[in-house]
């Protein structure tokens, strides 16, 4: 009886090693996962970047000095089309306007030139040169008469006086592609919101004099933006008005705005990327829609998207290998084993890159094989990667 018990006893053990071979071969023999080759809709497209910018900006420009008796905004402030920005002291304004044309006649009478010269006469012994420094201290020109060598406070003064001939070429380089809006001289008893928007600069303050030379409020638009991108001269010639274009950001990372090529600009310049200047071309994006998320400034990342698609055969960049003959390569996963395959590879994309020759959609491909893997060794498939 024991004996037999014994026998029993011995062959389930047998049995028992048997079944636990193949477990025992599975676990030594390294396993991947894997991928495939996928057909997807390619778009061609150019990657560039950009800065956002509101679609409008709007600068305010003063027709003739005044001075406000209340300023109502700060930088910063939402405000409404034709919503009360400014309220003008008239009294002081006339009286300062008054004073300040008079002295100008004045000079002009005594048979100075036309415009006033880069460098003044001395004038501080005469009621004229008492005026002069009166008037200029009014506007906070500090720097004495008989001490002006230059005509950079001479075109503050003449800005602030409304008189063009006295504003030096300083004034002369453009600003930005804002519009400008004057406040003419009849309508000196308060300033309103040209358009709607975000007070961005704020250059008149109250019971000061405010210049006529430099916009004292600037709005930008704050609910339509537009992309300024910078394109490459070897990109621009596939670029075309109307082209569809993609915006993302680091500073927006969940959103993708769509635009279209609005303008392209009609001349090139030099633009330093790093360490090196790259010629490139203004392309301007219109924008689909806005939102509260956008600001004046950020950076975009800007994909330019051709006018066809079609479809290509990709595969993700960690299937694939370089060898010491620059060759690009794939593992196949063939009967059990690693079948190593030269691949020749076409367009880069975000995630994957083009395959012209070398495998099938059928094919199964190792991804981000271990360097322990040689195509003669034996291998088992651990799972898709996509689903790891």
């Amino acid at each position: 009886m024991k004996k037999r018990v014994f026998i029993w006893v011995l062959t389930l053990l047998i049995i028992a090693g048997f079944a636990a071979v193949p477990g025992m071969v599975q676990s030594s023999v390294p396993s991947v996962y894997y991928t495939s080759p996928q057909i997807k809709s390619y778009e061609n497209s150019i990657s560039c970047t950009g800065v956002v910018q509101s679609a409008q900006v709007q600068e305010v420009y003063l027709q003739s000095v005044l001075i406000p008796e209340e300023v109502l905004v700060s930088v910063g402030d939402t405000v409404r089309e034709n919503e009360l920005l400014v309220r003008v002291d008239t009294q002081l304004t006339q009286g300062l306007k008054n004073k300040g044309y008079d002295f100008l006649d004045s000079l002009t009478m005594q048979g100075l030139p036309e415009g006033i010269p880069a460098s003044l006469p001395q004038l501080s012994g005469s009621a004229q040169g008492e005026e002069w420094l009166e008037l200029a201290s009014a506007y906070g020109l500090t720097a004495a008469i008989s001490q002006y060598s230059g005509n950079a406070d001479l075109s503050a003064l003449g800005a602030l006086l409304g008189d063009s001939q006295m504003v030096s070429s300083s004034f002369d380089t453009p600003i930005s592609e804002s519009v400008p809006y004057m406040v003419t001289e009849e309508a000196v008893q308060e300033i309103r919101a040209p358009i709607s928007g975000i007070i961005t600069a704020l250059n008149i303050k109250r019971q000061a004099p405010a210049s006529t030379g430099v916009p004292v409020i600037t709005i930008a638009d704050s609910e339509n933006f537009n992309v300024m991108a910078t394109v490459s001269e070897a990109d621009i010639g596939e670029v075309t008005v109307g082209d569809r274009a993609r915006i993302s950001g680091t500073a927006f990372p969940n959103q993708v705005f769509n635009g279209t090529i609005s303008k392209i600009y009609p001349t090139a310049r030099k633009a330093l990327r790093g360490t090196t200047s790259e010629t490139v071309v203004d392309v301007e994006i219109a924008l689909d829609q806005g939102s509260p998320s956008l600001k004046s400034g950020f950076t975009a990342k800007v994909e330019i998207l051709g006018d066809e698609s079609q479809d290509v055969l990709t595969l993700p960049y960690e299937a694939i290998r370089q060898d010491e003959s620059n060759n690009e390569f794939v593992y196949v996963y063939t009967g059990g084993t690693l079948k190593k395959r030269v691949v020749l590879t076409g367009r880069e994309m975000l995630n994957e890159v083009e395959i012209l020759e070398g495998v099938s959609p059928s094919d199964v491909i190792a991804y981000n094989p271990e360097k322990l893997l040689e195509k003669s060794n034996y291998v088992g498939l651990r799972g898709r990667a996509d689903a790891s």
